[in-house]
């Protein structure tokens, strides 16, 4: 469990290690799900394909934090939002 403001650019899962915060990864590509987490609250804020698009099928509320990452568009209104995952064991 952590949290951190998050930077323009970065996955999900790059931010994390930053901050010291276990993200299981495995490919960094998007293919192997082991990154895969279930999306709480925040979806709206989240961009999937921000390195490549996913190599697998997403449920609706799942997300790959080793491609995706904040859309750009909420780096910049300078508002605070909140996203909340939960890894899918």
């Amino acid at each position: 469990m952590g949290e951190f403001i998050a930077e323009e650019g970065k996955t999900i899962a790059q931010m994390a290690e930053l901050h010291n915060i276990d993200i299981p990864i495995s490919c960094g590509a998007g293919a192997c799900f082991v990154c895969a987490v279930k999306i709480i609250s925040g979806k709206e804020f989240l961009h999937q394909d921000l390195v490549s698009s996913p190599l697998v099928d997403l449920e609706e509320d799942q997300f790959l934090t080793c491609i995706g990452g904040i859309q750009s568009q909420f780096f910049h209104d300078n508002a605070y939002h909140e996203v909340v995952l939960q890894k899918i064991l």
